[in-house]
């Protein structure tokens, strides 16, 4: 594997997928007004995650999925088989994809239909972007690369 800018970029961009939520959590320590407190916790709860995660599969690619793969595989000490992924599997993970969103909408267009304890709603938004984050892993390697593939422009061929 080649360590180069894209493979430390995306490992970056991996990990603040991981950790932003959590600085969602210290952002009240501070003593921030309450529109800059939770412009915060919105931005380290709510798009954070999703974005950083779009960016790693976008910077880290096939190989370095596959790679980070068989090392966790080695670490459990069980051999890793590279197979499609399953109709239902591949199903489950688009509704977890698509789903995940959908406390963000109702957060942004309905909050009267999301609980009124700030805390409650934290944690539902926060559990939504888990559900994302796993939707991928779910989806597996194949979709990684057609996701891939949604950023990348080729020219139309000529037949």
């Amino acid at each position: 594997m080649k360590k180069d800018m894209r493979l430390y970029l995306g490992m970056m961009f991996l990990i603040l997928a991981f950790i932003l939520p959590i600085f969602g959590f210290l952002v009240p320590l501070f003593d921030f007004p309450t529109a800059v407190t939770a412009t915060l916790i919105g931005l380290f709860t709510l798009g954070g995650p999703e974005l950083m995660m779009i960016l790693a599969v976008i910077c880290l690619g096939k190989r370095a999925i596959i790679h980070f793969k068989k090392r966790i595989c080695k670490i459990f000490k069980r051999k890793m088989v590279i197979k499609g992924v399953s109709k239902f599997r591949h199903y489950f993970g688009l509704i977890l994809l698509f789903g995940s969103g959908i406390p963000l909408y109702l957060n942004a267009y309905f909050i009267h239909l999301m609980p009124e304890d700030k805390l409650d709603r934290y944690y539902i938004l926060l559990s939504a972007d888990v559900v994302f984050i796993l939707s991928f892993f779910i989806l597996g390697k194949d979709f990684w690369e057609k996701f891939k593939n949604l950023f990348v422009w080729k020219l139309p061929s000529k037949n």
